[in-house]
């Protein structure tokens, strides 16, 4: 993947029948993007034998999404073709990651879930209505998540309420468990 602003080096080997490096006559390159042509046959840069490479500057207003490249080699006899992918994508900036963790994410949002998702940050968990079979084993209960740990204390603003179920065997092993949001 590359990035608006990168440099994506295209390479071309050419080898014969037996696997040994050859040169073409000509080397040529084609870039586009769905059916917008970007680069059309310009000539590839000779690197050593068999070996030809492109530099394409992927401009800073460039379209994003899947870029398809064309390699062309002309030999005396015939005209051999290569193909290849790559797409181009926006950069998350490294400064994203400088943000505060705490506060910085509101409660419902999708930075919330996602940090919670990613364990990026403290959980603080109380558990409520315990509920225990004849064996002492806990078959089913409800369970708070908090943003911070005098949360838990007060029992105030919980992020999410779970409630989770266990079902044992005979030999009071756990078969089965779920914890659900409620």
């Amino acid at each position: 993947m590359y990035y608006l602003g990168d440099t994506k080096k295209i390479i071309a080997q050419f080898t014969d029948d037996a696997g040994q490096l050859i040169n073409p006559t000509d080397v040529f390159v084609t870039i586009k993007i769905g059916n917008t042509l970007l680069i059309d046959e310009v000539a590839m840069t000779y690197d050593s034998e068999g070996f030809y490479y492109y530099d394409y500057a992927i401009p800073l207003n460039a379209a994003l999404g899947e870029y398809v490249v064309i390699i062309k080699g002309v030999f005396s006899v015939v005209t051999t073709y290569g193909y290849e992918q790559f797409s181009v994508r926006n950069k998350v900036e490294d400064s994203v990651w400088d943000h505060p963790v705490l506060d910085n994410i509101q409660s419902g949002s999708f930075g919330e879930a996602i940090a919670r998702i990613l364990g990026l940050n403290q959980q603080n968990i109380r558990m409520f209505n315990q509920v225990y079979d004849g064996s002492r084993n806990l078959v089913s209960c409800s369970m708070k998540i908090y943003k911070t740990a005098s949360d838990v204390d007060t029992d105030t603003d919980p992020l999410a309420i779970y409630v989770m179920n266990a079902t044992y065997d005979i030999d009071g092993k756990l078969t089965d468990y779920k914890l659900k949001e409620s």
